[in-house]
């Protein structure tokens, strides 16, 4: 895809879904930067394991195409994928889970506010995305030794190695 086209879509998706906004939100994904503290947050915004979990306008509309269920429950276990923060605050806005549905498929779901269901989607169990664009995420600060070391170095190596740090990221993630 050329770069005008993937500009084009990251400036359709910002004006039509106000969470991915960088001025307004923070987001967080398990592969990229997670704080313990977001982490831990994520777990206090969601609901009790087994609580039946409201169905956003979105999903009642999606949910034949994809044939997804007609009630969802929040799920015992489940992996924390993505978080969204509101900047300056830290509230939480939306958490991305994805959970063991059988043997062979994962459910993944999107819960805002109230913990509606806003999206969701089947994926196979093995299925680790490989498409992450870790550029919408917010990334880990430098440590204390770290920024220390980038101190000593001149300006260009700094820049070279901030972009070798990006391309070195896993990118097998759901």
């Amino acid at each position: 895809m050329a770069a005008s086209e993937t500009q084009q879509q990251r400036n359709w998706m910002v004006g039509s879904q106000e969470h991915m906004d960088s001025n307004l939100y923070a987001r967080y994904h398990r592969d990229v930067w997670l704080p313990e503290s977001v982490r831990v947050a994520a777990a206090h915004f969601l609901p009790f394991k087994d609580t039946e979990l409201p169905l956003s306008a979105h999903y009642t509309r999606i949910q034949r195409k994809r044939r997804l269920p007609t009630v969802l429950r929040m799920p015992w276990h489940y992996d924390l994928i993505d978080v969204t923060t509101v900047r300056g605050t830290g509230a939480i806005f939306r958490v991305f889970i994805r959970a063991a549905w059988n043997h062979t498929t994962d459910f993944c779901m999107v819960l805002e506010g109230d913990h509606e269901v806003v999206t969701a989607f089947f994926i196979s169990a093995g299925d680790m995305h490989q498409t992450l664009d870790v550029s919408v995420y917010e990334e880990r600060p430098p440590s204390a030794a770290e920024e220390r070391l980038l101190a000593t170095l001149p300006l260009a190596e700094l820049q070279g190695e901030k972009a070798a740090r990006r391309q070195s990221r896993p990118d097998d993630v759901t």
